[in-house]
């Protein structure tokens, strides 16, 4: 039997908990939650750290979110050469590296399936690819929340009411900054890109325009396409470019046909050409069948085994040049700059052309 101690009974910890409660080879220790009364009829529940830290079991689950809590008891359980699987993006697309060496510094073991795209298993493709393959960029839908707000938005309806029913039906929080800003995007792209490229870099590379800027006025010249919130590495020799930005897509790209909570997302490599992952990202049953994934991957001694030793710095935004459309109040003249209507331009410029221009600009898509 396989002990446990799970972090955390919000949506996923919850869903991880009825998963395992009747399962005769796991055995769950402790549960770690902030308020006990919350949870009246679940054993084992706890809000004190020392439970966790004493259970000493073979298996700690973070589902809690958060950085302090969580931090310093996976750090307990990969110092004492246990295991940790944890959904927790925020903390690893800081730690990742530092959690890594961590765990092989004590013959412990990390997974992270649950932590970028839900129920799709690509953190183990990575795994297993880049033992032998060279991975040259990824582009996608890494966030099924704002996903299905965008789809809610191509079928006609305001942005401002999307929201609201994303957050009805539990695919937003009720504060959801870290959604529409790009923060939960960008940090699932950071752990991809660090993993796809056995690299690490400073954060701070990853440019985001958050799409909670989105203006109506673009959203209504959108026509037969669809407004897609992007996410983007790319590596070449030692540079890398990160972006997490609004893009109208035009019906021939494949990611056009991923709506609702979906994610999609496109690996190129050296040998495998281009590989297409498409499934669901956002609520409870995807993000438990992560979890569960990683304990089946750990019971059958099927283990994780990245390498961080490329350095990269972040790439010169004069070489990057795209087409946009740009929502202005202000009149923008120049030779790559064409006025539409109604304040509205479509530009085909260098990214840092456009940086330069988001002091005076309301809004942007991507023409891809």
């Amino acid at each position: 039997m396989i002990n446990i101690s799970l972090l955390g009974l919000g949506t996923v910890g919850r869903g991880v908990y009825e998963e395992l409660k009747d399962n005769k080879d796991f055995k769950i220790n402790h549960i770690l939650v902030r308020t006990i009364d919350k949870y009246k009829g679940i054993p084992n529940v706890t809000n004190n750290i020392l439970d966790i830290v004493n259970d000493n079991s073979d298996v700690l689950i973070e589902v809690i979110g958060g950085k302090n809590t969580s931090l310093t008891l996976i750090e307990e359980y990969l110092k004492k050469g246990k295991t940790v699987i944890t959904a927790n993006k925020a903390l690893l697309s800081e730690k990742l590296v530092y959690l890594d060496n961590l765990a092989k510094a004590n013959n412990a073991h990390l997974y992270f399936e649950a932590s970028c795209c839900g129920a799709l298993p690509i953190i183990n493709y990575i795994s297993k690819s880049n033992s032998f393959d060279t991975f040259y960029s990824i582009k996608g839908i890494l966030n099924g929340s704002t996903n299905f707000l965008l789809t809610r938005v191509s079928n006609g309806e305001a942005l401002n009411d999307a929201i609201l029913d994303a957050k009805e039906k539990g695919f937003l929080e009720a504060n959801p900054y870290e959604d529409l800003d790009g923060i939960d995007a960008k940090n699932k792209l950071i752990i991809l890109s660090k993993l796809a490229y056995k690299a690490d870099f400073d954060e701070e590379c990853c440019d985001i325009f958050p799409l909670s800027k989105l203006s109506s006025k673009i959203i209504e010249e959108v026509g037969n396409k669809k407004i897609k919130y992007i996410a983007e590495s790319f590596v070449l020799f030692n540079s890398i470019y990160l972006s997490v930005e609004p893009c109208l897509v035009s019906r021939d790209n494949i990611l056009y046909n991923v709506d609702n909570e979906t994610n999609g997302i496109i690996f190129k490599q050296k040998l495998s050409c281009e590989q297409f992952f498409k499934g669901y990202g956002a609520g409870m049953n995807p993000t438990t069948s992560a979890v569960l994934f990683d304990l089946s991957r750990f019971t059958n001694k099927d283990f994780n085994n990245f390498s961080f030793n490329n350095k990269l710095t972040k790439f010169s935004l004069d070489q990057i040049e795209a087409t946009y459309l740009i929502d202005s109040d202000c009149d923008i003249s120049s030779e790559n700059i064409h006025k539409l209507h109604n304040g509205l331009y479509e530009a085909t410029i260098s990214r840092q052309e456009l940086k330069d221009l988001l002091g005076s600009i309301n809004s942007y898509v991507r023409l891809i």
